[in-house]
């Protein structure tokens, strides 16, 4: 009504399409049901729907990617109270909408958003998301990061040429580091001749040997290489494939797509030509051709260094040249020691002039920390006549210092004698402060490992000592148990056999009933017994004849003989690497379980055999070698489900449905203590109602 308040829920929703409106960035929002209930404009401007076209509609309607890339549940998150941030470094966009920057090389406009819900009167009435676009941003990003890659490429390069010694090695390695991050997939180097008539192929990559010796030789002027040389003005070549330029059929042959052609020149002189192909793209930007550019000018310099140091005694001018267009600090000195000669580099960086520089007085831009180790080797290296490298900080002139590698090489005449020497400095601060903060890790990692070794010391002796301490309580407990309960046991069976006729007849069932508990209590000490003594006592592992074995069990086992049980035996039986003892005990309790976990007014048949396999993969790390047998144990029994064959061997343990059969727990128990100790592996394979395969596997000694 017209003079009427608005109420705060009306107040609060004028707000916020106020502010809807206004916004700078996309804002929409939904019910609890996700339906759109506002499209702000710049949604519209971005999307191309209008805000009649998505109110009321269901988000996922509106936007069907969300669930293929699972952001639904975000929106479903913030329905519960909680807010969500869909980044562009895991997810790249919310609204699948065309880049507003054009000439980025994304499909989709890179956004930042988040989605909240949407609180009125302390109460969720659905979501809210503003997404905010930042292609721009994240192309900057990434032409930083091109830049960055590019300028670490083209250091690494340029160690690499000032490294090289031999110049028909310059372009090999370094083609091998620029090709990937190019896409490129071949390239041609080729070298004036002394007489300049001839273009002669200095290296190649990606050609067949029949291709190399077709462009082995050409003449300045001829093909692209060619015209390069002769004009010194870089040449290039597009889409190739959809082109009909003429003399370009050599190029297309070799399924090449776009071409660089670069001369390689120090200033006017002609050194030859570097081609590079791609087979891949169809262009070059104007920054990779300024890369390839830097790349050719570095290794036409390095080219021209090295032949100028080749002619260093015939000609120190040309030296001093070639000194002057290198980045590095490049110097000499005379037989003695004393500088004679740095270049424009070194008095730019530090700010002294080439005769304060002259003979020692270098050193005075050096950190006053690495001074005298610096003095010290430089006249241990001119009295021996040897390679000089050392590393120091270097002054520069604005006060700060940066780390410098240094490296100098005596010259020497016909008669072997030191007449000069030639060296460079190449700054490396980067790769120091590098190397300072591996180093702090590593103090730290050394630091951290010393207490966790300590604890592990601590921690291990206290668990052998408490190993100890209950392998004996487990043993003596065992032990000492016994007698009392066979005392029971024996009054029991007394009290039965003396007094029966007098008792009436509930006690005389008590007393049955403490006869069987007495036995069954003996019998499961006697098992823990064993289990300790099996658990802690040294044993010797040797050859041994399983079938010798398995006959001394059944002849001591009445259980196991006809008409009690049929036992089978498919013979032979492979030998073993085993301790007699254990062996005979784990197969005794194998063959107990098989016949006395029956369904009843069933006669057990077992059959045992045995098998030679191959070494697992675990049993090779834990030292196993060789061929492995395995003690196949098989019974018509009850079985048993998938749970009970997990946790079957645990002491303790017994297998669901066989509650009503006689037993302590612990055979199997002692089974999988006694193969471990061995050096063994077991298992069980089984159904409920289909029998048991029990197995044991030990080494062969076969």
């Amino acid at each position: 009504m017209k003079g009427s308040a608005l109420t705060p829920e009306q107040l609060d929703m004028a707000i916020l399409r106020s502010t809807l409106g206004s916004a700078s960035h996309g804002i929409f929002t939904t019910d609890t049901e996700l339906r759109v209930t506002n499209w702000n404009s710049w949604l519209e401007k971005h999307s191309g729907l209008s805000g009649k076209e998505v109110i009321g509609r269901s988000l996922f309607e509106v936007i069907p990617t969300l669930s293929e890339r699972h952001l639904h549940r975000y929106f479903q998150d913030a329905l519960k109270g909680e807010s969500k941030i869909v980044s562009r470094a895991l997810h790249g966009y919310l609204l699948p909408v065309p880049p507003e920057l054009p000439g980025t090389d994304f499909t989709y406009m890179q956004q930042s958003a988040r989605i909240a819900p949407l609180m009125l009167d302390d109460r969720i009435r659905g979501t809210i998301t503003t997404v905010e676009d930042v292609t721009e941003r994240e192309w900057q990003n990434t032409i930083l990061r091109r830049d960055r890659e590019r300028d670490e490429l083209l250091s690494a390069s340029l160690a690499h040429l000032l490294g090289t010694r031999d110049t028909s090695k310059l372009m090999p390695g370094i083609f091998s580091q620029i090709s990937d991050h190019l896409r490129l997939d071949l390239y041609f180097e080729y070298r004036l001749s002394s007489d300049g008539q001839r273009l002669v192929l200095q290296s190649a990559s990606g050609l067949t040997p029949e291709q190399q010796t077709d462009f082995e030789v050409m003449s300045p002027g001829e093909g692209l290489c060619g015209e390069c040389a002769r004009t010194l003005k870089p040449r290039f070549l597009t889409d190739l494939r959809t082109s009909d330029q003429p003399g370009r059929a050599s190029l297309k042959s070799m399924g090449l797509n776009c071409v660089a052609a670069y001369p390689m020149a120090v200033g006017e002189r002609r050194l030859g030509c570097l081609i590079f192909g791609s087979r891949e793209r169809s262009s070059f930007s104007p920054e990779e051709k300024l890369f390839l550019q830097s790349i050719c000018q570095y290794a036409a310099l390095t080219a021209d260094r090295l032949s100028q140091e080749n002619k260093l005694e015939a000609s120190e001018a040309q030296f001093r040249v070639m000194a002057e267009t290198v980045p590095d600090i490049i110097f000499t000195a005379t037989a003695r020691g004393g500088f004679d000669f740095v270049n424009k580099h070194f008095c730019e960086y530090t700010g002294l002039t080439q005769q304060a520089a002259s003979i020692f007085g270098w050193m005075k831009a050096i950190h006053p920390d690495d001074l005298k180790a610096v003095q010290d080797q430089w006249r241990e290296t001119i009295q021996k006549g040897q390679l000089w490298r050392i590393e120091f900080r270097l002054r520069h002139k604005d006060g700060g210092f940066r780390w410098f590698v240094a490296r100098a090489r005596p010259i020497r005449n016909e008669a072997n004698v030191v007449v000069k020497w030639f060296g460079a400095a190449t700054d490396i601060d980067e790769v120091k402060q590098i190397q300072f903060a591996l180093d702090e890790a590593r103090s730290q990692l050394r630091e951290h490992a010393d207490i966790l070794e300590n604890q592990v010391e601590e921690r291990t002796a206290k668990l052998r000592e408490t190993i100890i301490q209950l392998e004996s309580f487990s043993y003596t407990v065992a032990h000492d148990l016994r007698a009392p309960i066979r005392a029971i046991e024996g009054y029991a069976q007394a009290l039965l056999e003396d007094y029966a006729p007098a008792l009436d007849p509930e006690a005389a069932s008590l007393l049955k009933k403490i006869s069987r508990a007495g036995q069954r209590l003996d019998a499961l000490t006697r098992d823990v017994l064993n289990y300790a003594t099996i658990s802690s006592e040294q044993i010797e592992l040797k050859r041994v004849d399983v079938d010798e074995i398995l006959k001394d069990v059944l002849v001591m086992n009445p259980a196991l003989q006809p008409p009690r049980a049929s036992i089978s035996v498919v013979r032979p039986l492979h030998k073993m690497v085993a301790h007699p003892t254990l062996l005979s005990q784990t197969i005794s309790n194998l063959l107990d379980n098989a016949v006395k976990f029956v369904a009843p007014h069933v006669t057990p048949n077992v059959e045992i055999r045995s098998e030679l396999r191959s070494a697992s993969k675990q049993a090779a790390i834990n030292g196993a070698s060789g061929h492995r047998v395995r003690l196949w144990i098989e019974d018509n029994g009850i079985g048993m489900d998938q749970e009970s064959r997990t946790r079957v061997f645990g002491i303790f343990e017994r297998a669901k449905g066989s509650g009503e059969y006689v037993g302590t727990g612990i055979g199997l128990a002692i089974v999988a203590k006694a193969v471990e100790r061995m050096n063994g592996d077991y298992g069980v394979e089984s159904s409920l109602g289909k029998g048991s395969r029990f197995w044991i596997e030990l080494p062969s000694a076969e």
